[in-house]
């Protein structure tokens, strides 16, 4: 996956109002750019029913004039034509929104899947900053869900991970999830609802805040009926080890879907700039801990 960041400063030295320009207006010129190169492409990324392959994030700098938007790609064709692009546009003038900009600078950086995947740690303690209004459609209801609950943050996480990376290890998404909802919590939150706008004309409303997040020690209920742990024949020491190693396992995915979330975002238009977190990590589990914690279901 490749990032593309931009710095822009408008002309006039004035980027007030601050809500101004939004992250689907630096879609609008991205997009504006790859129907004059691709125009093959610009209508493959608006495809019906696929996972986008990209994600977008805009920040305005409120103590001096400075813009600075990036796009994500997780396609290698589209990495091509915006490596293009980015040699033709750096120090050229545009409008956005009303206002003329200069790109400034263009910074290309090339992120490794394998760097994300061999980070990765059992995490129980963490929280999740969302920098720019989330909110997830599920088939529960015809509403949309705007609070980050553990399960839908992680299934759509899951799913994308699942769809877009090219490294081969993949989610068990159904279990993994079943075991989202035996273990992991939002045990603490100050959010709010702020409406955001995914086009010049439409606006939905998302939750924006932070959200603290811990996983349960190892839930007996859950290990008693998963079904690896139900033969009769295994031992005792021998259920404890594979208990440990899975928990540890999804203590792992989840520290590295919340790393894989700063890039892509998360939630419904994240390609419109919504959705955009930063992970904050806090504990992660020792052997000694996972000892005490892995005692508690024998």
């Amino acid at each position: 996956m490749i990032r593309f960041h931009f710095e822009l400063f408008p002309i006039n030295k004035q980027v007030k109002p601050y809500e101004i320009p939004f992250g689907h207006v630096f879609q609008g010129v991205i997009f504006g750019w790859l129907h004059e190169i691709s125009p093959e492409l610009f209508h493959e990324l608006h495809a019906y029913g696929k996972v986008r392959p990209y994600a977008i994030n805009c920040h305005i700098h409120r103590s001096e004039p400075l813009v600075e938007f990036s796009i994500v790609s997780f396609n290698s064709y589209l990495s091509a034509v915006l490596l293009k692009i980015v040699h033709s546009v750096e120090g050229k003038e545009f409008d956005v929104a009303e206002k003329k900009y200069m790109i400034e600078k263009c910074k290309v950086e090339k992120i490794s899947y394998e760097t994300i995947f061999n980070c990765m740690a059992p995490i129980y303690h963490f929280y999740i900053d969302f920098i720019t209004p989330v909110h997830f459609q599920t088939s529960r209801g015809a509403y949309p869900i705007r609070f980050p609950l553990p399960e839908v943050i992680f299934g759509n996480l899951s799913t994308i991970w699942n769809n877009l990376t090219e490294i081969s290890v993949k989610i068990d998404r159904k279990n993994f999830l079943k075991w989202i909802n035996a273990h992991c919590y939002a045990s603490g939150y100050r959010m709010k609802s702020s409406e955001y706008y995914i086009s010049s004309t439409q606006k939905v409303a998302g939750g924006i805040g932070f959200v603290s997040y811990q996983v349960k020690k190892p839930n007996k209920n859950f290990y008693e009926h998963y079904e690896p742990y139900r033969k009769e024949d295994i031992a005792i020491d021998s259920i404890k080890n594979e208990i440990n190693n899975h928990y540890r396992s999804n203590c792992c995915w989840i520290d590295l879907l919340c790393r894989f979330g700063e890039y892509i975002n998360v939630g419904r238009n994240r390609t419109a700039g919504m959705g955009v977190i930063r992970y904050h990590p806090k504990n992660y589990l020792e052997e000694e801990a996972k000892s005490k914690l892995l005692s508690s279901i024998t």
